[in-house]
């Protein structure tokens, strides 16, 4: 392949890999979503630890419930009743890990349907 050629191939490849994670399409285990926290800082860049659950659980904020791509890949947007390190318990709108039943989550926490759209997600036990 010619130099031209190879740069161009090479180009539209690294395009299309900086299109994807724009758009929220992460690796899948590449996110702290679901992952037990004490403070925000413990979680991805900008993400919350939701205290509500047992060990906290961190989440990333999202804008509309159910729709693709909101957030990353392995987890679901949907509108919850929860209680933040930075926020009083309210209806906030976050990723949270899918699952399809009650083992694909950590202790504390069980397998429910989504609010909005298809699917299921972790949520404390204690919601």
């Amino acid at each position: 392949m010619e130099g031209a050629a190879m740069r161009t191939l090479l180009g539209l490849t690294l395009l299309i890999l900086l299109t994807q994670v724009a758009c929220g399409d992460d690796l899948e285990g590449e996110t702290l979503i679901g992952a037990s926290c004490k403070h925000a800082s413990d979680c991805d860049v900008g993400g919350v630890c939701i205290t509500t659950g047992t060990g906290g659980m961190c989440s990333q904020k999202c804008k509309n419930p159910g729709q693709a791509q909101e957030c990353p890949l392995g987890t679901y947007c949907d509108e919850q009743n929860v209680e933040t390190t930075d926020d009083p318990e309210q209806s906030m709108t976050l990723c949270f890990p899918a699952c399809e039943n009650d083992d694909d989550c950590r202790d504390g926490y069980k397998c429910n349907n989504v609010n909005t759209g298809h699917g299921k997600i972790c949520l404390p036990e204690n919601l």
